[in-house]
């Protein structure tokens, strides 16, 4: 059950729907006035003594002030979201330290996941390779696994792969919205129901009905930046949306990371650049990040993997420990038939030793 807004978020609410207030001019209304509500209760003569306040921001607030949110806080109450505001005790105070945060937060699920104690931002291409896929599935896993809430922005590839991990660890993740949460077509309305079924938590600052433009999703990635400690840039090419989380990161003095790849396609490129410019650390295996940000070893990583149970098992993970592997290299590399290493296959996967890549391609789930 989401608990009703509070008296300091439905004055927000109104200064959100300011027209000519943004971030920054907000911010310094509330500082002058000590509050939401304390602001609504100067009216025009108390709003005129703040500096840089004129004639024309003056008649917008008034405007403002006149206006029922009853009829959008219904709206939000039906469709089971929240309002959380930069001065409820409740705002992620990782957020609440850059000085573009959101005033307002709408948010679905549990709003406790967005203060966990750790927390990491995965981001990456849309059109992303099947490996980068797999790799960022394997990586958010393990990082849940070690009790991180994994953020993302619910986009396709990377940032999918990263909320699924997450769930395969039974972990919540936070998935940060370029839309309104109730504008969200059918595959994600289905990602949303499944991430907070799962514990964790969809957020955004635009109003529930505000369809998807261009122009805010670089603004969502701010807040997928400020939300956590550190960022891990897991594909991303020159050009990248991506790109600009790993910017916001560093000027908020977060850490960043990047994850390494071919240097045949363009898809790592972003990748490079970041690590060749000394603007983030290489990362090529998820328990550098556990180690970079002092999470201590007993937390980190999956548990025990059950061990091969025969020799044919044995030879498959001998294998794989090396890279991942077509089938077709597998028969050739064991010198085993596809009928005997069908079945060792199967059962490896079943036990979760192992896991199917696209392209009839195979690798450990947990590698050294």
């Amino acid at each position: 059950m989401i608990p009703p807004p509070t008296a300091a978020a439905v004055a927000t609410l109104r200064l959100t729907l300011t027209r000519g207030v943004g971030e920054l001019i907000g911010r310094r209304l509330l500082d002058a006035a000590g509050g939401a509500e304390a602001l609504w209760r100067m009216g025009p003569e108390g709003w005129r003594t703040i500096s840089g306040v004129g004639d024309r921001l003056v008649a917008a607030l008034e405007r403002a002030a006149a206006f029922d949110p009853a009829p959008l806080l219904a709206r939000c109450a039906r469709a089971g979201i929240g309002l959380c505001a930069i001065d409820d005790d409740t705002y992620p105070p990782q957020l609440a330290a850059c000085d573009d945060a959101p005033l307002l937060l709408f948010y679905r699920g549990n709003l406790a996941a967005l203060t966990a104690p750790r927390m990491v931002a995965v981001v990456g291409a849309r059109r992303a390779t099947q490996e980068g896929i797999a790799v960022t599935r394997r990586w958010s896993r393990f990082w849940a696994e070690a009790g991180a809430v994994i953020v993302s922005g619910m986009a396709p590839g990377i940032d999918s792969a990263a909320h699924h991990g997450a769930l395969k660890a039974h972990a919540p993740s936070v998935a940060v919205l370029g839309f309104g949460i109730a504008a969200a077509d059918t595959p994600r309305r289905r990602q949303i129901e499944a991430l907070c079924d799962g514990g964790g938590c969809v957020v955004s600052e635009l109003p529930p009905q505000t369809r998807a433009r261009a122009h805010f999703f670089p603004r969502r990635n701010r807040i997928i930046a400020g939300l956590t400690p550190a960022t891990v840039v897991m594909e991303a090419a020159r050009r990248s949306g991506s790109l600009i989380t790993a910017r916001r990161a560093l000027e908020y003095g977060r850490e960043l990371f990047a994850v390494p790849g071919s240097v045949l396609g363009e898809g790592h490129r972003g990748c490079h650049a970041l690590i060749r410019e000394g603007a983030a650390q290489l990362l090529d295996a998820p328990g550098q990040l556990c180690d970079a940000l002092g999470w201590s070893p007993a937390d980190c990583g999956p548990p025990p993997t059950a061990a091969p149970e025969n020799e044919t098992e044995e030879i498959v993970c001998r294998l794989l420990a090396r890279e991942p592997r077509h089938i077709d290299a597998l028969v050739e590399e064991s010198g085993l038939t596809l009928s005997c290493l069908s079945p060792a296959l199967l059962a490896l996967e079943m036990r979760g030793v192992i896991e199917r890549l696209p392209g009839n391609r195979y690798a450990l789930t947990h590698p050294d």
